[in-house]
């Protein structure tokens, strides 16, 4: 019987698997940098690059004013995920260390849980502009709320909370890493900073909260970038695969 698989780590495929995978009619990468390990793991495979789509969250405009309220009209720039070492919050936290004294109008706020929260609360002890806020549900909210969303990743596959953000029209700092070029040109629709460089995301963070110009531009370029991550196109191409497949 004919399958696919679909791979969204860019982690190397381990060699246990590759009998699974090399068996596979097609094989599916979410970005460029998945493909390529699937094409290094299957060389003889087909290999297809269909990115993830964006979720879209209900916003309740109460609860938006809340949280803006919560941070005293502060510039919120968030970062949501599971608190796992890959994600970069230490990053996070060394560039709020950086921006903390020269602008303190600029308030950290981190959404989400995991095995490396009580460390990356000891690690910013003594900041005064970084919050845990925890696990939130309602992640439309908090993407009206913010004036930036920043994704330090080590490592990521696509970056679906990427998407999301941009989606709602909230430019987002992410470094280079695995498949987060895939959606985000630098100086396009938002900005790129090098893996573990926290003086490069404080200083374009800062750039970004002090000159609304520069962030409108991004903003407005926004929405033609997503156009290929769209449902109907990403939906289109499975559909394709499926058929030649029946």
């Amino acid at each position: 019987m004919p399958y696919i698989i679909t791979r969204r780590i860019d982690n190397p495929v381990k060699k246990k698997s590759y009998r699974q995978y090399r068996a596979a009619s097609v094989l599916v990468g979410l970005s460029r940098a998945i493909c390529d390990c699937l094409k290094e793991a299957c060389p003889e495979s087909k290999v297809e690059r269909i990115p993830s789509s964006p979720v879209t969250y209900p916003v309740d405009e109460e609860q938006v004013k809340k949280i803006r309220s919560t941070y005293n009209g502060k510039t919120l720039v968030i970062q949501a995920a599971n608190m796992y070492e890959h994600k970069g919050f230490d990053v996070s936290i060394r560039a709020a260390e950086i921006v903390e004294k020269f602008h303190p109008e600029v308030q950290f706020v981190f959404l989400g849980d995991g095995r490396m929260r009580q460390e990356l609360e000891e690690q910013a002890s003594g900041l005064s502009n970084v919050h845990f806020a925890g696990k939130q549900a309602n992640m439309g909210d908090w993407f009206a709320a913010a004036d930036l969303m920043i994704h330090p990743a080590y490592t990521e596959g696509l970056g679906s909370v990427i998407l999301e953000a941009l989606n709602t029209g909230l430019p987002v700092i992410a470094t280079r890493a695995g498949g987060i070029p895939d959606i985000i040109e630098d100086g396009v629709n938002g900005h790129l900073v090098e893996i573990g460089n926290a003086q490069q995301l404080a200083e374009n963070l800062v750039l970004l909260s002090r000159f609304e110009s520069k962030k409108s531009i991004l903003v407005s370029n926004i929405a033609n970038s997503l156009q290929e991550f769209r449902i109907e196109h990403t939906a289109r191409k499975y559909i394709s695969i499926y058929e030649s497949l029946s």
